[in-house]
Formats: C-alpha cells, sequence, structure tokens
C-alpha cells in the first residue's frame, strides 16, 4: 500500500489520479497533514503501515523563498526529515521528489546523477539538504530529481503564458537559461512504475523528458500549439532577454539539463521529447477554460 503526502499540489494530484487509473491501493493526505510536525504526520498515517510513502510535498515558490527561508528549510529539509524518521519506524519505503537547481549550471553537458551539488539560491539549497537528510536517516529510499515541471492544472510555466498570450499583447522572457521542460504526469507514471516495481534499486535518479530548451523557446512552442489547438487566436510577440536584463531574487543555474540514463536502466523508464508531453498536456486543456492567473515565481514578464 502507498502513503501520498501532498495530494492537492500539482504533482500530487496527478500521482493520485495516475495511481487509481492503474488501481493501485494507496491512500492519500494533504494540508491536514502538517509536514513540519512529527505529531501530525503520525496523526494522518495510515493505519496500516505503508509499504511507500511518496513525499509530494515541496516549497517550490523560488524567487519567495529567497525572503521566506525558514518557511522553504522547513518544508525542504526540516519535513523530509519527520517522513524518513516516519518510515524507519514502519519499516516502510520512502520516494521523494527533488529539483535541477541543487546544481550550479556551469555542466553545458547535462547532469547525472553523481555530479557535485552546488545550489545557487535557498530553495536549491533547501532541497539538497532534504536530500542529504533522507540519505542519512533510511536506506530504503529513493530520490527523483526533475525540473521545470508543468501541467494542465496548478499555477505553472505553460498555463502562465497561456494567460499571458490572452492578457498581453507583448511577453519578455529569458533566453539562456537551459533545462528540460518535464510534464508532471510524466514524472507521476515514472514515480509509480518505481514504487510498483518487482525489483526496486535505491538511490538518487533523475528523470526529465528528453530534450533541451531555453525559456523562451519553450514560451515560444506553447504559443505555437496553443495557436493550432485555439487556446489562443492571436499571435504575441514574445521578446528574449539574458538573465542579467531580468532581474530575480533568486538567481537560477543557466545549464540545469538532468541526464537520465540510470533510470532508464534501472527501471526500463524512457522519458519521451518534451515536445511530445506538452502537446499531449495541451491537449488536455479544455479550449472554453479560463487562462489561469500568473504564478509569482515564473520566469515571464
Amino acid at each position: 500500500m502507498i502513503w501520498i503526502v501532498g495530494r492537492k499540489g500539482m504533482l500530487g494530484r496527478i500521482v493520485e489520479h495516475e495511481l487509481e487509473t492503474a488501481n493501485e491501493p494507496f491512500v492519500a493526505c494533504g494540508s491536514e497533514c502538517d509536514v513540519t510536525n512529527e505529531e501530525s504526520i503520525r496523526s494522518c498515517a495510515p493505519r496500516m503501515a505503508p509499504d511507500w510513502v511518496i513525499n509530494c510535498t515541496g516549497y517550490t515558490a523560488v524567487d519567495r523563498a529567497e525572503r521566506e527561508p525558514r518557511a522553504a528549510w522547513a518544508v525542504n529539509r526540516t519535513a523530509v526529515g519527520h517522513l524518513a524518521r516516519y518510515c524507519r519506524s514502519v519499516d516502510a519505503a520512502m520516494l521523494h521528489v527533488s529539483t535541477d537547481y541543487v546544481f550550479d549550471g556551469s555542466r553545458k553537458r547535462g547532469y547525472e546523477e553523481t555530479a557535485t551539488t552546488a545550489p545557487l539560491n535557498v530553495y536549491g539549497a533547501s532541497k539538497e539538504a532534504g536530500e542529504r537528510l533522507l540519505r542519512s536517516l533510511v536506506d530504503a529510499h529513493v530520490i527523483i530529481r526533475s525540473a521545470w515541471l508543468y501541467a494542465e492544472t496548478g499555477r505553472n510555466f505553460l498555463l502562465n503564458v497561456l494567460h499571458k498570450l490572452h492578457e498581453e499583447t507583448e511577453l519578455t522572457i529569458v533566453n539562456d537559461q537551459h533545462g528540460t521542460p518535464t510534464y508532471a504526469r510524466d514524472l507521476a507514471r515514472a514515480i509509480i512504475a518505481v514504487v510498483t516495481s518487482p525489483k526496486i534499486e535505491y538511490g538518487t535518479f533523475h528523470f526529465a523528458n528528453a530534450g533541451a530548451a531555453t525559456w523562451y523557446e519553450f514560451a515560444c512552442e506553447i504559443q505555437e500549439m496553443a495557436l493550432h489547438r485555439g487556446l489562443t487566436s492571436v499571435r504575441r510577440t514574445i521578446h528574449p532577454v539574458t538573465s542579467n536584463r531580468y532581474v530575480t531574487l533568486a538567481t537560477r543555474p543557466l545549464h540545469s539539463v538532468l541526464r537520465c540514463e540510470r533510470i532508464e536502466r534501472a527501471y526500463d523508464i524512457s522519458p519521451r521529447p518534451w515536445r511530445e508531453a506538452l502537446r499531449d498536456c495541451m491537449a488536455r486543456i479544455p479550449v472554453t477554460r479560463p487562462a489561469a492567473p500568473p504564478h509569482l515565481d515564473v520566469v515571464t514578464r
């Protein structure tokens, strides 16, 4: 049996849906479980000890974390420790989701799992600390680092760009930060493949859709697909800009492409190209649905 923690977040909702689709037994909790409080975790835990705990919680507002470091560390590091100690007490394995922002972006050839971490901002540092704490507490763990997550629901770059295509005549988006847009549903399916595998390999893995792009290239692709799908009817001008011309509270890595060979070898999970995944995601967005409100921490203006 699987216990999902963080069911109300963008990823948690999709993991829950995919488990239902796969007819896998699970229980899930949302905001009623304060993961920064050990007593709350134990009071919300299922009566029957789970085989796996999937941690879908996270403080992911990258810029806001610079203003609220204690809150970011409480969720991204302290809470991971609480969940890990719970798993250790009931002999459960733990799957934790981390980020490409644990790297400094200096390696243009991409990052494998063993690359040296060197986060540039509070968000990345707190996530990297959560990884280290989990490794120290529970041997039976899987950490999956992913990148640039988006979905047809929630607050994310895709929906923010669609909102701006409706509301603004011009967009300005950074063009020197390289990564891989990753559909949260593909990540959810990878998570489920891991926790339901008959042969588990523990440790740290990377999962992101295949290929690489800049935020500018991602936005341009969103506009092209939106025009084709009828999600927008007017082509807007999208201006590229370098990071030093686009001031944000948090410094972001310029090259954070994740190499995913290990998860392919261990679990036979082969990430599909990011454009194919984006097309699938956008096909799930109703043409009549209002655009989402802007996110606080996306790299658009």
